[in-house]
C-alpha cells in the first residue's frame, strides 16, 4: 500500500511539472515564464560589522520591485524565490529602522541621524532562457560616523552645540541612490571635547555643521563639511563608504585636519566601537 501511495505522489508531481512546463513552450514568449532566484546569506552572517544592527531583518527589493523583509534566522542555508524572467536590479538592505521606510524610500526624520545601514546591489541579467540565477550578497556601508574633536578644549561640549544640515535625507530603495530632502540633526556629545553623528550617503555637496553657543543657540561659525571632505578625497560614490571621519579643530576654532578612516583601521577607534 505504501508503494502504491508513493507511486501516486510521484505521478502527481510529474503531472504538475508537466503543466508548468507546458505553459512555457519553445514556441511561446518565454519571458513570461518564471525564474528561480537563489540567495546565499553566508557572507551577511559572517560580517562582524552588521551583528549589532538595529534591525536584523534583511530588506529585499526583488524584481519586479516587490519589497520583502527577510528574517535571516529562518533561512540558515539561504532561500529561493520566483521572480520575473527579465533583467532587473536586486537590492538588499540591513540595519534600517522599519519605521523609516515608506513608499520605496528610506527617509531619515528631522532631528535624527542615519542608522548604521548597509546595502548590496546587483544587476541580474536574465535572458528568456534563464531558468535560475544565484546571488551571494556582500553588504556595503551606507553611512559614515563623523566625529568633531576640539583639541585641548575641555569646555567644548558644555559651551557649544553642533547642528548638521544637508539636502539629502534618504535613499531610493529600488536604485540605492540618495534622495533629496531636508536633513537636520544635533550632534551627540561623546566626551568633554568631541561630538558625533551618523552621516547618510549624500547626493549633493552642501552638508554643513553649525557651531552654536549652547546657552542661547546663537551661531558662532559654520564648518563646510562637504568642502573639507572633498579636499580630503572623500568618495561619495564609493561602493562602501568609509566608516569613520575625524575632524580636528584647535583651541582657536581653526580646523587642523580631516582623517578618513577605513574599515581596517576603524576598530582601533573608541568612537566607532
Amino acid at each position: 500500500m505504501m508503494k502504491n501511495n508513493n507511486t501516486f505522489k510521484t505521478l502527481l508531481v510529474i503531472q504538475m511539472v508537466s503543466i508548468l512546463l507546458g505553459s512555457c513552450s519553445i514556441k511561446e514568449d518565454r519571458t513570461v515564464c518564471p525564474c528561480i532566484l537563489n540567495l546565499d546569506y553566508s557572507l551577511v552572517r559572517s560580517d562582524e560589522r552588521v551583528h549589532d544592527a538595529d534591525n536584523e531583518h534583511l530588506y529585499l527589493m526583488v524584481p519586479p520591485q516587490v519589497a520583502v523583509p527577510v528574517n535571516l534566522g529562518e533561512y540558515p542555508q539561504g532561500q529561493s524565490m520566483v521572480i520575473s524572467r527579465k533583467d532587473a536590479l536586486l537590492s538588499c538592505y540591513l540595519g534600517y529602522s522599519a519605521d523609516r521606510i515608506s513608499g520605496g524610500r528610506l527617509v531619515i526624520p528631522q532631528g535624527k541621524d542615519s542608522d548604521s545601514f548597509y546595502s548590496y546591489h546587483e544587476n541580474l541579467f536574465i535572458g528568456p532562457d534563464t531558468e535560475e540565477v544565484s546571488v551571494t550578497p556582500r553588504l556595503c556601508g551606507e553611512f559614515t560616523r563623523v566625529v568633531v574633536c576640539f583639541k585641548d578644549n575641555d569646555s567644548a561640549t558644555s559651551e557649544m552645540s553642533l547642528q548638521v544640515h544637508s539636502t539629502t535625507n534618504g535613499l531610493d530603495l529600488s536604485t540605492g541612490r540618495p534622495t533629496e530632502g531636508e536633513f537636520s540633526c544635533a550632534m551627540t556629545p561623546c566626551d568633554k571635547e568631541s561630538f558625533a553623528f551618523n552621516m547618510p550617503r549624500q547626493g549633493g555637496r552642501d552638508i554643513s555643521i553649525d557651531v552654536l553657543c549652547a546657552s542661547d543657540l546663537q551661531p558662532l561659525y559654520t564648518i563646510d563639511l562637504a568642502g573639507n571632505l572633498d579636499k580630503a578625497s572623500y568618495d561619495w560614490n564609493a561602493e562602501s563608504l568609509p566608516p569613520l571621519v575625524i575632524i580636528n579643530i584647535d583651541r582657536q576654532n581653526i580646523l587642523i585636519d580631516v582623517q578618513i578612516i577605513d574599515w581596517d583601521e576603524a576598530v582601533y577607534f573608541n568612537y566607532y566601537l
